[in-house]
């Protein structure tokens, strides 16, 4: 709390300590590009958000340099010299009288400017349409990464969320058996999807994987396979069970963790949905069934945005 109270009121911005900042950030970018984890990382963030300059990429030397003090201080105290418009989030072991007293000393004391801000939609957006890229990488071990994403405007609800999150689920499964374990083509298939309201409802499905270069163009067919598949089809009920069983032994163990309270304070002031409630989770879960997460596949997967994105190592 003292802390906290210290970074609105009293912050402190030492020429030593920034130059050392400064230093440690040019030398850990000198030679980033020579890795390329980071040539794939920069290269998708830029593709991903259709090449806005509002997207700033993890830096380089030059960039570095190009900071100054006196404008990092301009900007903090800036943003920083009201706390008004600011929501403190406070999870934890401790007894609600004693957080109180503290809250009242600490936070209490903090300055109001009387201002009232919002958020503003810079209007960073996915590509549209169906985008094919292949690049080149120089890299020490001769690979391919096949990266695919499917975005979708699509309404931000409870049950889209969770019906959204078992489908990855199911997903990896299918590709494990297919994939990794039939094909022998890769070590495993990464599937994670998400869900959001701002500045857009909209949601992603993002898969990935590694493989020799020979067998890309067959393993991401068989990416684009399965999920014509689960369209059509849906998912087995053996498949559902083991998914909707994991999630529930995982919200068992979540319940008992600050990070998930944290969670669902920031989602009910973000978005005004309490997903601790049992109609958020457990009466869905519950009555989660094949035909339910049939036709919540079809209608993101059908009409959705891809970006497919192969790198590939530079021939000698």
């Amino acid at each position: 709390m003292q802390l906290q109270y210290l970074y609105f009121e009293k912050p402190r911005f030492d020429s030593r300590a920034f130059e050392n900042i400064i230093t440690r950030n040019i030398q850990a970018t000198a030679n980033r590009y020579k890795d390329p984890a980071n040539i794939i990382s920069d290269s998708l963030t830029r593709i991903l958000s259709n090449y806005n300059q509002r997207v700033k990429l993890s830096g380089t030397p030059e960039y570095f340099r190009s900071v100054k003090l006196d404008e990092v201080e301009r900007i903090y105290r800036e943003r920083m010299k009201d706390a008004g418009d600011f929501i403190f989030f406070i999870v934890g072991n401790i007894a609600e009288d004693t957080v109180k007293q503290l809250i009242q000393k600490y936070i209490g004391s903090i300055s109001d400017d009387k201002r009232t801000e919002s958020w503003k939609d810079n209007g960073i957006r996915w590509p549209e349409g169906r985008i094919f890229k292949e690049i080149p990488v120089k890299m020490d071990e001769p690979k391919s990464t096949v990266f695919i994403r499917y975005n979708k405007i699509f309404e931000y609800n409870p049950r889209h969320d969770l019906t959204l999150e078992a489908i990855t689920r199911m997903l990896k499964i299918k590709y494990t058996e297919t994939i990794r374990e039939r094909e022998g083509g890769t070590y495993g298939v990464f599937c994670d999807g998400s869900l959001s309201r701002i500045p857009v409802s909209k949601a992603y499905v993002t898969i990935y994987f590694d493989c020799k270069p020979d067998n890309a163009g067959k393993l991401s067919g068989l990416i684009y396979e399965e999920i014509e598949n689960f369209k059509n089809h849906g998912p087995t009920k053996e498949d559902l069970d083991k998914v909707l069983l994991a999630m529930k032994k995982e919200r068992e163990e979540a319940l008992k963790r600050n990070f998930f309270w944290e969670s669902v304070l920031n989602n009910y002031y973000l978005n005004g949905l309490n997903v601790a409630a049992d109609k958020n989770f457990t009466r869905i879960i519950d009555k989660m069934n094949i035909r339910q997460v049939k036709k919540v596949a079809d209608e993101f997967f059908s009409g959705a945005d891809v970006a497919e994105i192969r790198f590939k190592p530079i021939e000698d």
